[in-house]
């Protein structure tokens, strides 16, 4: 009896999975490209310099990027980002958040339709614009948490500074 009830377990544990790949159902998966944070970070705000980071595409289907953002005292604003396509130089996708809606430090998504027409292993760039009086700061990472991609400010590379961030697939 206890053989019967274990097959129908597994059995019954195979298909749900089979029924849910099938469905397009996927795991929850966030990637932790960026573990490490340094909060001083890069200051969002206008007349500073646009901050940008190149990145190789880890899949195809990304549809989202947390950045670590911290508030930085000041009126209105909000920021912008922008996934480029620096062969091309054509906005493949962007996704705004307020300066208000960064109560803390800590990672704040941006998400957009996933990518198309890119593969995995090409290179592009997110750059984070400022709009607006206040101003944020995006987080830093520890050189060792990071490689394939150079952050840069008004298209300056800033050596050993990537910023901080994850990977949110479609």
């Amino acid at each position: 009896m206890q053989k019967k009830h274990s097959r129908f377990l597994i059995n019954l544990f195979f298909l749900a999975l089979v029924a849910g790949l099938l469905s397009g159902c996927t795991l929850p998966l966030r990637t932790n490209d960026q573990p490490g944070v340094a909060e001083h970070g890069v200051l969002l705000r206008s007349g500073a310099p646009l901050a940008s980071q190149s990145f190789t595409l880890p899949y195809a289907g990304l549809s989202g990027v947390e950045i670590f953002l911290v508030p930085d005292p000041g009126g209105p604003g909000g920021v912008t980002l922008r996934i480029l396509d620096p062969q091309k130089g054509n906005i493949l996708a962007e996704s705004a958040l307020k300066a208000e809606d960064v109560s803390g430090a800590g990672f704040y998504v941006f998400t957009f339709y996933p990518l198309e027409n890119v593969r995995s292993g090409d290179r592009l760039i997110f750059e984070l614009v400022w709009n607006g009086d206040g101003g944020l700061r995006a987080g830093m990472a520890p050189l060792v948490n990071y490689a394939g991609g150079e952050m840069m400010l008004d298209g300056q590379v800033q050596e050993n500074l990537p910023l901080s961030y994850h990977w949110q697939p479609e």
